[in-house]
């Protein structure tokens, strides 16, 4: 039977302050007793603090200088699949002494018991939690539940239990800073990784002065993904709505005794191919890291021939209620945006869990 001796805590720590060390001693008496440590950059100022952490048997990784805790995190699981074959899994937690070694002891436990993936769950209703951080959680777990259809109660906790046969999946996760956690949750929520949620104490020192979170820049990194799609999509509809006003126009002409509603829906359908193609190349790219390969244009392309009928209902709205020199393109394009931004967050979550799906063929950080 697996033991707490069988589970690798992972700590990324950048300019860490006494509560490493104590944090450590801790889990070692709680039973564990294989660790990965990152020094992420720390400089010369905390070389004592890392040599009296591998006088302990702890393994202590270095990045020369400061690159985020995505990458320290990253770091430590290449070396984790590269070293630790015997091990059952990994824990991570954070070096500020936020995250209680029992814990840190229960999440690996039940990871042990489940087989599936556990994060420690703060409870954000105890008045000691900081407003910053209640807002910043309520906002990241309405956006997933809304954007994947999955309830997370903490969206942000650091302390998370991962079985080995997911730590390569989430090893190439995109991501270098706060960031990587967010898309960690995207992954294992896209390829139905098991998560299960354990209650831990909320602990807050110092109201959190030790964070080395940017509310701004972190906050944007943490949303790339879902800002990223909805900046692909406005370019996208803009390219249709621009190709369809001008196709229609080049059809004035030539619409006598021709179904005004037809030549509209011929004239959608073009522009809709053209757009389509765009949008597809632009989410491949640069939103879903090149996943899902030739496959992924497929799901792509009969999903869409579903959003487009979906689009059609404005199109029919136009031929039934607007003469032919009312069709403009800001009054198309108001109109035609009212469905897409109804649909934008079931479309993202198809997107997302259903086609651009399997290991990324782009270059990960």
């Amino acid at each position: 039977m697996r033991s707490l001796k069988d589970v690798t805590v992972i700590i990324p720590a950048y300019k860490p302050s006494h509560y490493l060390i104590s944090t450590l001693s801790s889990l070692k008496e709680q039973g564990f007793s294989d660790f990965l440590v990152v020094d992420d950059g720390g400089g010369q100022d905390y070389a004592d603090v890392f040599k009296e952490v591998e006088s302990m048997g702890c393994k202590v990784l270095t990045h020369e200088e400061n690159r985020g805790k995505g990458a320290a995190l990253k770091t430590a699981m290449r070396y984790y699949l590269s070293n630790r074959a015997f091990s059952a899994g990994i824990v991570t937690a954070d070096a500020d002494g936020q995250h209680l070694p029992e814990d840190i002891k229960k999440v690996a436990l039940s990871m042990l018991e489940s087989g599936s993936a556990v994060l420690g769950c703060r409870d954000f209703s105890d008045p000691k939690v900081p407003k910053r951080s209640v807002q910043g959680n309520r906002i990241s777990c309405f956006m997933v539940r809304l954007n994947l259809g999955k309830k997370i109660s903490d969206t942000q906790t650091g302390l998370r239990a991962v079985p080995r046969q997911y730590v390569d999946l989430i090893s190439g996760v995109h991501g270098n800073r706060y960031d990587y956690e967010m898309n960690m949750l995207f992954a294992m929520i896209r390829e139905n990784v098991p998560i299960e949620e354990e209650t831990i104490e909320t602990v807050y020192i110092d109201n959190n002065s030790s964070s080395h979170f940017s509310p701004v820049k972190d906050s944007i990194r943490i949303y790339r993904m879902i800002l990223m799609f909805m900046l692909m999509s406005l370019v996208s509809t803009a390219a249709d709505v621009l190709l369809q006003v001008f196709l229609y126009r080049a059809m004035i002409p030539h619409m006598a005794g021709v179904e005004y509603v037809l030549v509209l829906l011929a004239v959608a359908g073009c522009a809709r191919a053209v757009s389509m193609t765009l949008n597809y190349i632009l989410n491949y790219l640069f939103v879903f890291d090149r996943r899902g390969g030739f496959k992924s244009f497929i799901k792509y392309a009969i999903i869409g021939l579903a959003v487009f009928a979906v689009h059609c209902i404005p199109i029919i709205l136009i031929a039934t209620f607007a003469s032919p020199g009312m069709f403009t393109p800001g009054k198309y394009a108001l109109i035609k945006l009212i469905p897409a931004v109804l649909i934008f967050p079931l479309v993202f979550r198809m997107m997302h869990n259903t086609v651009f799906t399997g290991k990324s063929t782009g270059q990960n950080d």
